[in-house]
């Protein structure tokens, strides 16, 4: 119900409390499916839970643990970040008849959590290998404790987690638990500062190891399952199934299994996840050129690199009247885009790869106006196959100056571009509107 693993461990743990006679309520602090199990449980033994929530909590996150424990579920928001609501949480319990509930670092919450593992042996009894998520740690204790003590099954465990929220790998590296200065939260479910005690001790002795996958890694895993199961997991819940995909050919021999658990996607996080997940694959990288600033250069610049290979960004705006730095995402065969900066160094233009940079994550597009010749902008929709940017490009490059290019691929049938030309006389725009139906494109003014 709630698309995640997490009211495992807060059913055993409000469960086993009311059978040890806990009359009061149930305290939670999260903004997200630790809370909604906490409600889940709530409601299946209706008993009150009192939930502390950021007040930076999506609506939609509220809604939906208020809907899932009703009547049973109390939301408080408080403060702007996690801290400020587990320290009233811990604030409430303190001075009222209320216990809380750990995400994970409590024996009843890892002992929830591994059902997942006695499941897993049940159904699967010849598996040879596991990749489970880490966050603090409450999975995969419970997982490992279920496959190593109590099925004892000759079964190798591997944790992942994600670089920069690595806290438990870390801390079994130096035998001790690391507090981290920041983390990572683009993987929100699994941004842990610090695995727990029990956690951490049970992990550093059953784990056979522990890996990291980054960000770019997980998205094209989402992609994957997208692509071949048809699901779609929040960037937590495919951290495991990251590191399978990357262990893949050194795995072929193994019966392998990956948990994935978490499928509570925030519909705002999926251009994020499309643009990682683009830069992850080899055979798509991002160069930014430096070309001269005159008529014809960028039509040039595509023609002696571009012949087969696709360009799925395009990002240009005029800052400078001798020098130009269009930026541009490339897709092709991995040898020709490691040979790119070589050829484009023996030709003389300046190359510099920002594949992962953020110039190319953010997509922020350099312009000034007062530089530009009478400007027009028009908003073109071409074909979306190689060739057609660079047909469009060759067929108005006699006709103007390009001042301003912004294109990125988006899987539609039609490409879409916000294109700036340069008006240098009196028949130019009836010359770029011309060549636009000439070459079967679709166009609209976008001035203003």
């Amino acid at each position: 119900k709630i698309h995640s693993y997490k009211w495992r461990g807060s059913f055993v743990k409000m469960n086993s409390a009311v059978s040890d006679g806990h009359s009061g309520e149930f305290v939670p602090s999260s903004a997200g499916n630790h809370a909604q199990g906490v409600a889940l449980a709530a409601m299946k033994l209706k008993r009150k839970a009192v939930v502390f929530m950021p007040t930076t909590t999506p609506t939609l996150k509220q809604s939906s643990a208020k809907q899932l424990g009703g009547e049973y579920v109390d939301i408080r928001l408080v403060g702007d970040c996690y801290d400020d609501a587990a320290a009233a949480a811990k604030n409430y319990v303190e001075n009222n008849d209320a216990m809380m509930v750990q995400p994970f670092d409590d024996p009843d919450v890892i002992a929830g959590q591994g059902s997942v593992g006695m499941e897993l042996i049940e159904q699967f009894p010849g598996l040879t290998k596991i990749y489970v998520p880490i966050g603090g740690g409450g999975l995969a204790s419970g997982l490992v404790l279920a496959i190593k003590k109590i099925a004892q099954a000759n079964c190798q465990v591997v944790g992942v987690e994600v670089e920069n929220q690595n806290s438990m790998e870390l801390s079994m590296k130096c035998s001790q638990r690391i507090l981290l200065d920041r983390v990572d939260t683009f993987c929100d479910g699994t941004a842990v500062r610090q695995p727990g005690r029990y956690t951490y001790e049970i992990c550093n002795q059953l784990l056979d190891d522990v890996v990291t996958v980054s960000n770019e890694q997980v998205c094209s895993a989402i992609q994957s399952a997208w692509e071949t199961g048809r699901f779609i997991p929040e960037p937590s819940g495919a951290i495991a199934l990251a590191a399978a995909i990357q262990n893949i050919e050194s795995d072929k021999a193994q019966n392998v299994a990956v948990i994935v658990s978490g499928g509570n996607m925030d519909f705002r996080t999926f251009p994020r996840v499309v643009r990682k997940s683009c830069r992850d694959h080899l055979h798509r990288r991002y160069f930014r050129f430096e070309i001269s600033e005159t008529n014809g250069s960028l039509i040039q610049l595509l023609d002696q690199f571009m012949s087969d290979l696709n360009i799925v960004d395009f990002q240009y705006g005029k800052t400078d009247r001798s020098v130009a730095t269009p930026v541009l995402g490339i897709e092709g065969p991995t040898e020709q885009l490691d040979q790119l900066i070589h050829k484009s160094n023996k030709l003389q233009i300046r190359t510099t790869e920002i594949s992962g940079s953020s110039l190319s994550d953010f997509r922020v597009i350099p312009f000034r106006n007062d530089l530009c010749q009478n400007p027009l902008f028009l908003k073109v929709d071409f074909p979306n196959r190689p060739g057609s940017l660079r047909e469009l490009m060759r067929r108005i490059s006699p006709t103007t100056n390009i001042c301003y290019f912004n294109f990125v691929e988006s899987g539609e049938l039609e490409g879409h571009a916000l294109i700036g030309f340069e008006l240098l006389h009196a028949q130019s725009e009836q010359q770029i509107q011309q060549a636009m139906f000439e070459l079967g494109l679709k166009f609209t003014t976008a001035n203003g």
